[in-house]
């Protein structure tokens, strides 16, 4: 089964395949939902690096405070690189803790979000050594 759908998102992810690609980032979205799995969430959220466009920001939004699910809910935004994904890494940001919050810094580093920096920058002196770290080279 994750053979067929990752053929189908790869086919539809096509320079030309618009109503295929919107087809299947619906029918991603919707399977998402119903799924309680983090894993199987965690294959679906990797097959709307795809495909994933506007409609798919607005969905996944959420598991950005999951500490299971924000690395490939941000790597689907990140794959989307749209103003509105990096606007909600950033609000995430505010509220993240631990890993998620530096997969947020590392995210909004990826995207080269400078809206980030003001809430990036106070990060270099954390604690944590990791968010240190990635808030250190985030820009870089």
């Amino acid at each position: 089964m994750r053979f067929a759908l990752n053929s189908l998102s790869r086919y539809a992810s096509q320079f030309d395949k618009i109503k295929e690609r919107n087809f299947v980032e619906e029918n991603l979205i919707i399977a998402l939902k119903k799924q309680s799995n983090v894993e199987v969430k965690t294959f679906l959220l990797n097959q709307l690096n795809l495909v994933g466009g506007n409609k798919t920001i607005d969905e996944i939004k959420e598991y950005l405070s999951d500490e299971e699910l924000c690395e490939p809910a941000a790597q689907t935004l990140i794959s989307i690189d749209d103003k509105s994904a990096a606007n909600e890494l950033l609000f995430a940001l505010k509220s993240s803790k631990g890993n998620t919050k530096a997969t947020l810094v590392k995210a909004l580093g990826n995207l080269k979000c400078v809206n980030a920096i003001e809430q990036i920058t106070p990060l270099i002196h954390s604690n944590d050594t990791a968010i240190k770290k990635i808030s250190s080279c985030g820009f870089s």
